[in-house]
């Protein structure tokens, strides 16, 4: 068969695209190439049949000091296997890429020398690690990734079955590294699922920068090797697949539709997905960390910029903030049970205020009007406890205001009172609350060690108590939340104790619903521990429950 340079590009193009897919995906490839061009289609699946699938049973079993140890997959321009050597602290486990000798040549070599080229100038802790680079003893060119032993991103939400407030954790660190190569002036341009891997650590890691292409000052690709066929059509965006363009607005498309995957019934995210992969670029996120922003909104509660903000979404968004303050703010209105600091006129005054705290953009000036008005009524006879119940809510409130001096001035009264009242299981309640406030006080401070030993010794004395009919339904999304940032940066005994007593919380209020997510939440960051750390006794015994 006679190829011109045109049919030889499209083949060239069309072959590359074809190998990086999985057997049963291939036919389906040749028949839409089919219908463009049968002739070359033809040539194509020949091509396909003759491509030297146990290449790997030939090739070269050390590439410098590496050893090759096993077949991890195949790409289009190469085979990647896992390899290791020896280093000063031991064994050393890596990626390692090889090209394909039917590629090692024109366009194919210089887009594999190019991904090479990108790598080395990468550093972030959610892209796989560049460790090293060279010619084979045929004078083949490999490089050496960071081997990440984890699950792509679409069978980690599969199966793993993370919380909502999980993935979107772990899209916020996946776009910081998007970020980072937009700043960078590379675009990925290969977004998918199986290019996000979750290693055991429970950490991102983008991988695989085939399709990656370096931008000049004006945004304009300076990488001619980049062709249609390498990215994958059904992650691309609509200028990608027409040959237009691929700027940083392409990946934010392609990350959109990976947020949509998975965001399940969040209308939040589902909206922060929707603006990501609109058709028009100028009608999408300006940028990978505008889209972080509003994935952080969703995640403190507050209102995401993809949404319209009505004042009942506004409102509805404080309440979930706030709910500590707010409840206290609701409790207030009732009167019962508080008659003891606000009379009649008060509780008119409170239920203006109520309807402020409904109404306006702004109701946390309500809730502060409301404590204050507290403050000043308390009787100086008044029960401890409930002192530092007002004490422990006004901490708590300027602790999410950001104001952790306040906060702990506050808590220290709180504890000054506690201190001062009789022993009884009320005041042990008192304690619980009073730990975990400091708790949540020390982790707004980013003590995130001195908060875990708080929340942990709250949850210990709550079980000693033979009536322990303490409100704590709130408190599990900061208990997540804690301990997440505890496992990422290894604390992992305290991380998981806090999930232990997480689900231990929710069987006791008797939320069965609840208790099984939790459970499975739990599981989820068992299994991401290192099995030598997670074979530790203490560890095995909070994982085994």
């Amino acid at each position: 068969m006679s190829l011109s340079p045109a049919d030889f590009h499209q083949l060239e193009a069309w072959f590359a695209e074809a190998s990086t897919l999985p057997a049963e995906k291939r036919a389906r490839f040749v028949e839409i190439c089919r219908e463009t061009d049968a002739r070359l289609a033809s040539e194509l699946e020949q091509m396909l049949e003759a491509q030297p699938l146990a290449e790997a049973a030939f090739l070269p079993r050390q590439h410098g000091d590496w050893r090759i140890k096993r077949v991890l997959g195949e790409g289009g321009l190469g085979l990647v296997r896992l390899a290791e050597r020896d280093t000063p602290t031991g064994k050393q486990l890596g990626a390692i890429k090889h090209i394909h000798a039917n590629f090692d040549a024109g366009s194919f070599r210089a887009r594999f020398l190019k991904e090479c080229e990108i790598l080395k100038a990468l550093a972030h802790p959610q892209i796989a690690a560049f460790l090293d680079a060279g010619l084979d003893s045929a004078g083949s060119p490999y490089f050496v990734m960071e081997y990440v032993n984890g699950l792509a991103w679409d069978d980690y939400t599969a199966h793993v079955k993370p919380t909502v407030e999980r993935v979107a954790m772990l899209f916020r660190d996946l776009l910081a590294a998007v970020a980072y190569l937009h700043e960078s002036s590379i675009v990925h341009a290969d977004i998918k699922p199986s290019n996000v891997l979750i290693d055991r650590a429970g950490a991102v890691k983008l991988l695989d920068f085939g399709a990656a292409r370096m931008l000049d000052a004006d945004g304009k690709s300076r990488d001619s090797t980049f062709t249609r066929a390498m990215l994958t059509p059904e992650w691309a965006s609509p200028e990608q697949r027409q040959g237009t363009s691929c700027t940083p607005a392409s990946d934010i498309y392609s990350l959109g539709l990976l947020l949509r995957s998975c965001c399940g019934e969040s209308a939040d995210l589902r909206a922060i997905a929707d603006k990501a992969s609109r058709d028009e670029p100028s009608e999408r996120y300006e940028s990978a960390l505008a889209m972080a922003a509003d994935v952080t909104h969703f995640l403190r509660n507050e209102p995401v910029g993809a949404r319209t903000a009505n004042m009942q979404y506004r409102a509805r968004k404080f309440a979930r903030r706030h709910r500590i303050a707010a409840a206290f703010a609701a409790c207030a209105l009732v009167a019962a049970g508080a008659a003891w600091w606000i009379e009649a006129e008060r509780a008119r005054q409170a239920s203006e205020l109520r309807s402020t705290l409904i109404e306006n953009v702004r109701p946390e000036k309500a809730i502060a009007q409301v404590l204050k008005s507290a403050a000043a009524d308390m009787e100086a006879d008044a029960p401890k406890t409930e002192q530092a119940q007002l004490h422990l809510r006004m901490a708590q409130m300027h602790a999410v205001r950001s104001r952790p001096d306040n906060a702990a001035q506050e808590l220290k009264a709180a504890e000054t009172a506690v201190a001062a009242d009789a022993p009884s299981p009320e005041r042990d309640k008192m304690r619980v609350r009073l730990l975990l406030s400091q708790g949540f006080v020390l982790g707004k401070q980013d003590k995130l060690v001195e908060a875990a030993d708080m929340v942990i010794e709250a949850f210990k004395l709550w079980e000693t108590i033979p009536d322990r009919n303490i409100e704590l339904r709130q408190s599990g999304y900061y208990l997540r939340e804690l301990a997440d940032a505890l496992i990422a940066r290894g604390e992992f005994s305290r991380g998981i104790e806090i999930l232990h007593w997480n689900v231990r919380r929710t069987e006791w209020i008797g939320d069965s619903a609840t208790t099984n997510v939790n459970k499975r939440d739990l599981a989820a960051r068992c299994a991401t521990i290192p099995e030598a750390i997670r074979s530790e006794e203490k560890l095995t015994k909070l994982c085994a429950n």
